[in-house]
């Protein structure tokens, strides 16, 4: 049987997984993607890798960043097809398997009036990957009903 081709390692460019956020940054300090969208940067090929129901997004001209799906089989180490400033090649993943996960913390008042304000502080929470983080607030209303009020910050 012939030789397999030789592989091209792209050199500067990096593919960081986050096991904690579910995700993966690709990124270069040195050069632009010259990509527009993710479809002219990730190739379909590894589009399994990444699972189903997976996003992209073209985050800056050197960052694409993919939220990964359900059954995303792409671990450190792994080989990924990316096209970066006009040159196709593989990015070889890094990761960490024992990343932190998201932890909350949560504070504000344990009562209010009926009709009164109620602000809520999230200033000590880490690793939410840039997720939205909400809360929400279950009371009960007048007459039995239940109600419920959310409140998302950014």
């Amino acid at each position: 049987p012939p030789p397999p081709p030789p592989v091209n390692l792209l050199d500067g460019v990096v593919a960081q997984l986050d096991q904690a956020c579910g995700s993966v940054t690709i990124y270069s300090l040195d050069a632009a993607h010259g990509g527009s969208d993710c479809g002219a940067v990730l190739p379909q090929a590894d589009a399994v890798l990444y699972g189903t129901g997976s996003s992209c997004t073209v985050t800056t001209a050197r960052t694409v960043t993919v939220v990964v799906g359900v059954g995303a089989t792409i671990v450190p180490g792994a080989l990924v097809s990316v096209r970066w400033g006009g040159v196709t090649g593989l990015v070889q993943v890094r990761g960490s398997a024992d990343a932190a996960p998201p932890s909350a913390i949560i504070s504000g008042p344990s009562s209010t009036s009926a009709c009164g304000d109620v602000e809520l502080s999230a200033v000590g929470s880490a690793g939410y990957c840039g997720m939205e983080l909400t809360w929400l607030v279950n009371g009960e209303a007048r007459g039995g009903a239940g109600a419920g009020l959310v409140i998302s910050e950014q």
